[in-house]
């Protein structure tokens, strides 16, 4: 299992006889086919048991892989942002059963974390910036603790589960650094390094300047006016590689239908592009794909038919 994970078991319970139910959600995607559940013995009851992240989990049961319908068990719903709703549970570390407070002395060691790796490090126009999650309102203060010196940490978001604090130092890129995070509770302070929650002397973690790879922002990035493009609904620029049901430009877009947009139809304004001040295009997914979106991509080296070939993209 990996970290920040939990076992979850989603079961649905029919009073008719079924073909088949699934389970969709933001754990795969909403692939109605990726995750199936297996009947029980008692012929009614479906059930998988899955891996999940710990945060808002929304999912669906699809009927005989055609009826999408909630968890008629679990009351817990949120706005799908088509008009419907998702069922969801909200999974949560261990300790979390206990009210957060900032004073009460108590710290919630399972939502601690910290990796000396790009997300949690990172190095920007000379400034090295450092992360740390937390659970929301469970800390009074918290500081970075680097080669001795003590830097104070601010909440940059939050969610229902998570705070993230950041801090950022001065750095030449040239010295090995130790730094640990100091974390105050009240009365209660301690430190935070590779060991979890222990002693401050001995539990730093070590940024060594020669072995430290930072993901560095290309300069023309920052130079750039980019423009998003969502492939499908951009401009079809040739009906040979369309979809049998292909929908007329002008119809209404729904979850899943397609409208032909393509690599022709974006080569062909590319000048309509240059003239608005473009610089850089953002595309959304365009690799071979089962969905309209493409973000369930089943092949990271074959371009969507649909949307032309490798060598016009």
């Amino acid at each position: 299992m990996l970290m920040d994970q939990v076992q979850q078991t989603f079961q649905y319970v029919s009073d008719v006889p079924l073909k088949s139910v699934s389970v969709a959600g933001t754990f795969n995607v909403w692939n109605k086919e990726a995750t199936p559940l297996k009947l029980d013995s008692d012929g009614r009851t479906w059930s998988v048991k899955l891996s999940v992240p710990y945060g808002k989990v929304q999912y669906k049961f699809v009927i005989n892989g055609e009826k999408w319908i909630t968890d008629p068990r679990n009351p817990a719903v949120t706005a799908d942002g088509n008009g419907n709703s998702n069922s969801f549970v909200l999974i949560a570390p261990v300790g979390y059963e206990r009210p957060a407070s900032p004073v009460d002395g108590v710290i919630a060691d399972s939502a601690l974390k910290h990796e000396t790796g790009v997300k949690w490090v990172n190095y920007d126009q000379g400034r090295l910036n450092f992360s740390l999650r937390a659970r929301p309102n469970d800390l009074q203060a918290v500081s970075l603790v680097v080669n001795g010196k003590l830097v104070p940490m601010k909440v940059q978001g939050e969610d229902e589960l998570f705070a993230t604090y950041v801090t950022s130092i001065p750095w030449n890129r040239k010295t090995d650094l130790r730094y640990q995070f100091r974390l105050r509770d009240g009365s209660q302070t301690e430190f935070f390094g590779p060991q979890g929650l222990a002693e401050a002397k001995t539990n730093a973690f070590s940024l060594r300047a020669k072995e430290f790879r930072p993901f560095i922002v290309p300069n023309w990035v920052e130079k750039s006016v980019v423009y998003q493009i969502f492939p499908d609904r951009f401009a079809n620029g040739t009906a040979t590689n369309d979809d049998p049901k292909t929908m007329p430009w002008d119809g209404k877009p729904t979850w899943y239908n397609t409208f032909g947009g393509d690599a022709v139809g974006i080569q062909s304004h590319l000048d309509y592009l240059k003239n608005l001040g473009v610089s850089a295009i953002y595309f959304n997914p365009v690799f071979k794909s089962p969905s309209v979106h493409r973000y369930d991509a089943t092949d990271f080296k074959l371009v969507d038919p649909k949307f032309g070939t490798n060598q016009e993209f």
